[in-house]
């Protein structure tokens, strides 16, 4: 209790779960053993219960959790259309108007609405009251992005890498927009910290496919188009570029063992792929 207490926890939250585990522990058979032996559920209750009165008086956090309401809204964002969280948070808002995770939900339900105004009102206003809220400056500086703000998405990209710097979602949007400005080096060197294992949308490998041929590095360049291919399950386009990459490198190398796994995998698939039934004269 002392250690729960100590870290911030609500020392009442210890009685509340054994409350719960009284409530069942005749009827299941998942209650840990060492929870039913001496002393019992009621006596370990009476005696916390007797520590939450005396000595353990200060409540705990909010949430030891964090964040919790962001979590809601993006469960909420996947469960539901935009728009009637949009309405929800909105009326969330009336009641408090100063809520930061609030302000920060809404904004995000609204930029995927398309209210891209509203969406960078919200989101300066959570700013203003969380001037150094990673989750805030990235987003806001990914709207910005995607609305043709590049130069201020840049500033708020730099802002939240400097508060997150391995940040996967940071690193790719603040490399498209360097891209975008022009600026390819500083893209591919923000590209090259990302685990490529990790990007699920085959634009985003495009994009880097681009920077690197902007640069000059068609190995990598070609590598990341055949990912894309790959991803939008155009085997064969992805097949060549892979093909092209390995033809560049030397088979012996970190590159070309990736890349040479890569065509082997492709390879298989198709190998594996069910032949088309044989039509008879006249397309019978």
């Amino acid at each position: 209790m002392s250690y729960l207490a100590d870290t911030g926890y609500d020392p009442q939250g210890m009685l509340d779960f054994l409350r719960i585990m009284r409530r069942y522990e005749f009827y299941s058979n998942s209650v840990p053993s060492y929870f039913l032996t001496h002393p019992g559920t009621d006596e370990r209750i009476r005696y916390l219960d007797g520590l939450v009165q005396t000595t353990y008086t200060r409540k705990g956090k909010d949430s030891i959790v964090g964040h919790l309401k962001r979590i809601q809204v993006s469960l909420l964002l996947r469960s539901r259309n935009a728009e009637a969280v949009v309405k929800e948070l909105a009326e969330e808002l009336k009641k408090t108007p100063n809520d930061v995770d609030v302000l920060y939900g809404l904004a995000v339900a609204q930029e995927r609405t398309g209210a891209v105004a509203a969406s960078l009102e919200n989101f300066h206003r959570a700013l203003q009251l969380a001037p150094k809220d990673e989750d805030i400056v990235r987003e806001l500086g990914i709207t910005c992005f995607k609305s043709g703000r590049t130069q201020e998405a840049v500033t708020y990209l730099r802002q939240a890498l400097s508060l997150d710097e391995d940040n996967p979602q940071t690193l790719l949007y603040l490399g498209r927009a360097y891209s975008a400005l022009g600026d390819h080096e500083a893209a591919i060197a923000l590209y090259a910290r990302l685990d490529v294992r990790e990007i699920e949308d085959p634009e985003l490998l495009y994009n880097m496919a681009v920077a690197y041929g902007k640069t000059g590095k068609l190995v990598e360049s070609h590598y990341y188009f055949g990912l894309h291919f790959k991803k939008k399950n155009r085997r064969d386009t992805s097949l060549f570029h892979f093909k092209e990459a390995l033809k560049l490198v030397s088979k012996e190398s970190n590159w070309g063992q990736r890349i040479a796994k890569e065509i082997e995998d492709l390879s298989k698939a198709r190998r594996e792929e069910p032949a088309a039934p044989s039509r008879g004269p006249l397309g019978r």
